[in-house]
């Protein structure tokens, strides 16, 4: 294919916020039609968008379009067949299935289309009168290097998704016990023990100084606080740290982790903190003491 084929398509009011959302949802399969003139359309074009394979087939002029999920199959609720002109330039839409259905009129019934020797593009127009942005949906040919990235790249968002989902599944808990973490700068460290339905933070730092001496002794800062299930898929655990010794508080939400440490997240940051004997506990622990001069305080 020698020739590039553009088309134009229409929108107004609402049905363009609709036609807008249609473009980024459906996916487009089936075997187009070679359009007339020199060149022929023909073949598969595809795209990825979070895990999902939007797969566009030219057949002459007939064009279906649909969306392949983590499990290879079509969504059936998200197909649509169209035919592309004489001049390859337009696909009018002439079926789909689900929430997009062209016979209704409630998104438009005609794109615009851009055919090179390697890619479908169709343009579209993402939002209102009030705020928009003009926006590409671009498919590349089966069998190009574009198109083995598009497939590399939904396998590994399909990869992804299981991982979260086994992580979910095998129940990942934050389990007892005490986890270390460098805290925010190197004469800082954190020690938080979890035990049951409470958590206590243990905060050691070495940076204080008096009359322009360091003190020898690291402050130590001690803080507890109930944990509550958040609910969430990860089974994240929420904690309001309270201080004894001044009545300050404040929250942070804990995260459980594959690799058995946790995350606390706090507002001014995320820290990592790993389990109690493990190396990177170990380490954490020896850049203090570099730094401090001094181990980390025990209970």
């Amino acid at each position: 294919m020698n020739t590039t084929r553009t088309a134009h398509a229409t929108r107004t009011g609402p049905a363009a916020t609709a036609a807008a959302l249609a473009g980024l949802a459906l996916v487009l399969t089936g075997c187009g039609g070679g359009a007339s003139g020199s060149d022929s359309a023909d073949g598969e074009y595809l795209r990825q968008d979070d895990g999902q394979l939007m797969s566009m087939a030219i057949d002459g002029n007939e064009v279906t379009h649909e969306v392949i999920d983590c499990e290879s199959k079509p969504d059936e609720e998200k197909s649509s067949i169209g035919e592309l002109n004489d001049d390859a330039t337009i696909i009018n839409w002439t079926a789909s299935s689900g929430d997009f259905d062209a016979s209704d009129g409630t998104f438009e019934v005609q794109s615009d289309v851009t055919i090179t020797e390697t890619a479908v593009v169709i343009p579209y127009t993402f939002g209102d009168s009030m705020a928009s942005e003009d926006r590409e949906l671009v498919y590349h040919l089966e069998g190009s290097d574009q198109a083995k990235d598009v497939r590399t790249e939904y396998q590994q968002e399909c990869s992804s998704q299981a991982e979260d989902e086994e992580d979910a599944e095998t129940g990942l808990r934050i389990q007892d016990g005490t986890y270390y973490a460098v805290g925010t700068y190197r004469e800082s460290a954190r020690e938080v023990t979890v035990g049951g339905t409470s958590a206590t933070l243990r905060t050691a730092e070495c940076d204080k100084y008096v009359n322009g001496e360091r003190v020898e002794e690291p402050e130590v800062a001690t803080w507890t606080g109930a944990l509550s299930d958040l609910g969430t898929k990860s089974h994240q655990m929420q904690v309001a740290w309270e201080s004894g010794a001044d009545d300050s508080a404040y929250k942070a939400t804990l995260t459980p982790k594959s690799d058995g440490g946790i995350t606390a997240k706090e507002a001014g940051g995320t820290l990592k903190f790993y389990p109690e004997g493990s190396i990177q506990a170990q380490d954490a622990l020896a850049e203090f003491e570099e730094a401090c001069g001094t181990p980390f305080p025990s209970k």
